[in-house]
């Protein structure tokens, strides 16, 4: 896999937080839940992009194992962290520089797409990861469970 660097702005976000492994999976049950209250989120500026979040101070990517724990937020973008309805919070993540790897295809393989960057492109490549949160964007490519759906990973880098 071959990524494109890329450099995003800063962003302001309100979701809802779980922790988990991959072989738990609570991330389709975390966007269920929070999809069902989007309208609660006054202060959206995009709703037709959702926003992923894998806060970088809970990863543990040098001992990673299905059992791992980390913490995955669902999210939207918003002006402001006024209004934060109960259950959720806010996060803000500053201008970055990313590698943006493109997923393809139905999310019950994404586990296929960070295997192979993590595995593979992590060490292969002369970028070093950045202490920052990574990001997973779902914009108008995404089509749940279709074949032809895209969505970018977005792992930090210097």
């Amino acid at each position: 896999m071959k990524p494109d660097i890329i450099e995003k702005a800063g962003m302001k976000l309100i979701g809802m937080r779980t922790t988990t492994t991959t072989g738990e999976n609570e991330i389709p049950q975390l966007w269920k839940r929070f999809m069902s209250r989007l309208k609660e989120i006054e202060n959206a500026t995009e709703n037709d992009i959702m926003v992923g979040v894998c806060p970088y101070e809970n990863m543990d990517i040098g001992d990673y194992t299905p059992e791992t724990p980390f913490d995955y937020l669902a999210c939207v973008l918003v002006e402001s962290s006024q209004n934060i309805p109960d259950g959720m919070e806010f996060i803000e993540i500053p201008p970055a520089k990313y590698a943006r790897f493109i997923h393809k295809g139905a999310l019950d393989t994404l586990v296929k797409t960070y295997e192979a960057i993590y595995s593979g492109w992590v060490n292969d490549t002369e970028h070093k990861l950045a202490e920052t949160d990574q990001i997973e964007w779902y914009d108008n490519r995404f089509e749940f469970g279709q074949p032809d759906s895209e969505m970018d990973i977005l792992i930090p880098i210097q």
